[in-house]
């Protein structure tokens, strides 16, 4: 069975959730925005996983040895 993740980037004051979702694999989401109500709508429609602070720390790290190259990713755990 695939997994579909959720990591929640943001509560705006406007009151919208800004939050990424991916299927399958955590590194590889797109970014969506949705009110409070239709955020516990879709995340129950899609039996979403609640990603860690850890799980999202790895997504990060991830992305920026693909941004950067693995020169500046290890500049980055040096610090």
């Amino acid at each position: 069975m695939v997994s579909n993740y959720v990591r929640v980037q943001e509560v705006r004051d406007d009151r919208f959730i800004v939050f990424d979702f991916a299927i399958g694999a955590p590194d590889l989401s797109v970014e969506l925005i949705l009110p409070p109500k239709a955020f516990v709508e879709f995340c129950q429609a899609n039996r979403v996983v609640y990603m860690t602070p850890a799980q999202g720390a790895q997504v990060d790290m991830e992305r920026l040895k693909w941004r950067s190259g693995s020169a500046a990713l290890q500049d980055h755990e040096h610090r």
